[in-house]
């Protein structure tokens, strides 16, 4: 999915504007987690959350196959030992995508808060020059 994002990104850049749009920002992390970052012009962080929604969903994969694999076993075969273990990748499988979906909620929040806080500092820094003593 990473190598993903930087193609993705390589063909179609993101023109950043002086003060990136919230809503814009959430909607590209909600079509691709990290997506949402790189616009506010995090693009560490949209690499790192990137990398770790990857990760979970090459696991959900990983324990998808293995669930399938073993339910067929227990199905022709009936054996128990072959049912334990497709249960616990099915488990395996869920939690992976839980966490998948997590990571993909997190990064729709941060890219919003991020946006909205793009110039904080700027602004931060125009009310303490107002407010200093002479």
């Amino acid at each position: 999915m990473t190598p993903l994002l930087i193609l993705a990104l390589i063909s179609f850049p993101i023109k950043m504007s002086s003060h990136p749009d919230p809503t814009r920002a959430a909607l590209y992390s909600l079509t691709f987690p990290g997506l949402g970052e790189y616009y506010t012009g995090n693009s560490r962080k949209a690499l790192v959350i990137s990398s770790i929604a990857a990760f979970f969903l090459g696991k959900a994969g990983y324990h998808f196959y293995w669930y399938k694999y073993y339910r067929n076993q227990y199905l022709s075969t009936g054996i128990y030992t072959d049912k334990i273990t497709y249960e616990n990748q099915f488990r395996a499988f869920m939690s992976s995508v839980f966490w998948y979906i997590g990571v993909w909620g997190f990064s729709m929040v941060d890219s919003y808060i991020s946006a909205h806080l793009f110039r904080f500092t700027e602004i931060n820094a125009n009310i303490d020059r107002e407010f200093e003593r002479p």
